[in-house]
């Protein structure tokens, strides 16, 4: 952080040293561009997971995860929460973001073989049809809704939607004018 806004940085650590560092040109953005940490430790390693959070607490401006499971996705909001507490920092400092994906289509198991296809393609992978279930808002667009519903109660601040179909135009209507007017209240 200090590189973004000091010249000559000294800085003597567990892990690094340097002497006299300087990144030229600095950041338009003042004090400096935020800081996000991205990462999803899996979910029965609990000190995995508190120490990423800590992580986030201590050193970033903002936590971005892709996790599909809403209780899972729950606890970790609330841990963040309660370690941000506990280290005297404002948990409503930290800003969250989710990074999901959508697929409208009134056959939900079609929803799913879609996704599936577009997401094993795009990561070049072979996930089960239970995670893409997961990780994906897919079926009609009241299961769209229901879906969503439930991470907004989460209380993300943001979210991102990739739509997971050939049809991205199609997608990309259908959800700007079904699915997030009946999220917006």
């Amino acid at each position: 952080k200090r590189l973004w806004t000091e010249d000559d940085v000294t800085y003597e650590g567990r892990h690094y040293r340097c002497e006299g560092i300087s990144i030229d040109p600095k950041p338009a953005r003042k004090p400096r561009p935020p800081i996000w940490i991205a990462n999803n430790p899996p979910p029965g390693d609990q000190e995995a997971i508190r120490r990423t959070l800590r992580r986030i607490v201590r050193h970033a401006d903002g936590w971005e995860t892709s996790l599909w499971e809403p209780r899972d996705v729950g606890w970790r909001m609330a841990e963040l929460r309660r370690i941000a507490e506990v280290e005297g920092r404002d948990p409503a400092s930290i800003e969250t973001h989710l990074y999901h994906n959508i697929n409208v289509n009134p056959d939900r198991a079609a929803a799913i073989a879609e996704s599936k296809r577009f997401l094993d393609t795009y990561y070049t992978t072979d996930y089960s049809p239970e995670s893409v279930a997961g990780w994906t808002a897919c079926g009609s667009v009241a299961e769209c809704i229901e879906h969503l519903r439930v991470y907004r109660e989460l209380g993300f601040d943001e979210v991102t939607l990739r739509m997971t179909s050939w049809n991205q135009f199609g997608q990309l209507d259908c959800v700007m004018n079904e699915v997030l007017p009946a999220l917006a209240d």
